[in-house]
């Protein structure tokens, strides 16, 4: 009987290897397809639309509009654009800005990235660490009230996107209140309202997914059987059905972020934040076509790299998941 135990438990230590790894190969031939397809898709889209990106934007000179079609590569054949179109996103080498003369695009993007990762970093943070601690509370025996308040609170929270919590926030908060900074992060306290704009609606969603998964494993025979041992069930939440629940949150986790992200094309303007999401849209209005390809590319790489670790992770930490596998 043990020796079939430990060979069992080989097999499946080796197939869960062989999965993962498979995985892991899989994720990374569709991170280069999609390398490759981005930059296709916009060279393809370049050549359906008419005309030039110069055409209607303003006015330059026949020798300037002859240099910056050289740059750009248009009086080469299609073949050959295509191939210098390509090389120069493998080297993350995205050109000049149109509307900042001499302004090389990958420096501009590097520049805006510190106030958005902060502002994301933050955000997100704050969402998993209060969707974690309130779902815990709620399954708390003894909190009933508690935990009603924060169903309540939590269905309100999730019907209000940052679309409508920010303009909400900066009226109450900052115009009325006068409590907050309505724009920039010149100091610590700048931070507090983008921050709460864009973590509320995500920590409401974690609470309502973690809490319906921990009250699943609060009702699990070996929960019970250690209540019979004497052991309290905050002890029996916080160190056996927490871990057991944790690896849900990565099922919807990139859909969360991405969610957040979107957000933050929002939320950088309405609190005049220059970020990267500010700058995007800024690229959108005054049709700089080089930033706005060249954030598109890495957008679209940074959500895949995204949803492919999220996956990752979970098929490593929930034995669960390889069980679809098998």
């Amino acid at each position: 009987m043990k020796i079939g135990t430990i060979f069992r438990k080989d097999i499946l230590n080796d197939f869960n290897k062989s999965y993962l790894g498979n995985l892991i190969l899989l994720k990374s031939i569709d991170f280069l397809l999609i390398y490759f397809l981005v930059p296709t898709l916009s060279f393809v889209l370049y050549k359906i639309l008419p005309g030039s990106p110069f055409d209607n934007e303003f006015v330059i000179s026949p020798t300037i509009r002859s240099q910056l079609e050289s740059s750009w590569h248009l009086s080469q054949d299609v073949g050959d654009q295509f191939w210098n179109y390509l090389k120069s996103f493998l080297y993350f080498d995205f050109g000049y800005s149109l509307v900042r003369p001499g302004q090389m695009v990958g420096a501009l993007i590097v520049s805006k990235l510190k106030e958005s990762f902060l502002l994301l970093f933050m955000s997100i943070s704050l969402a998993y660490f209060s969707g974690i601690v309130f779902a815990v509370c709620a399954v708390i025996p003894g909190l009933k009230k508690t935990e009603a308040v924060l169903d309540i609170v939590a269905k309100i929270l999730t019907s209000l996107p940052a679309l409508v919590l920010a303009p909400m926030m900066v009226y109450i908060f900052s115009y009325r209140l006068s409590w907050f900074p309505v724009a920039f992060l010149n100091d610590g306290i700048s931070f507090i309202l983008p921050i709460f704009a864009l973590s509320l609606r995500a920590g409401a969603i974690i609470y309502r997914y973690l809490k319906s998964e921990l009250k699943l494993v609060m009702n699990a025979d070996y929960i019970r059987f250690g209540r019979s041992k004497g052991l309290s069930l905050r002890y029996l939440a916080l160190h056996h059905a927490l871990p057991i629940s944790l690896p849900v949150i990565l099922t919807f986790s990139p859909s969360l972020i991405i969610g957040v992200i979107s957000g933050a094309f929002l939320v950088e303007n309405i609190f005049a934040i220059p970020g990267v999401a500010s700058e995007f849209v800024h690229a959108l209005q005054s049709r700089d076509y080089p930033v706005m390809t060249a954030l598109f590319f890495c957008f679209a790489l940074a959500f895949y790299a995204l949803t492919s670790l999220c996956e990752v992770l979970r098929a490593r930490l929930d034995p669960r998941f390889l069980e679809g596998g098998k």
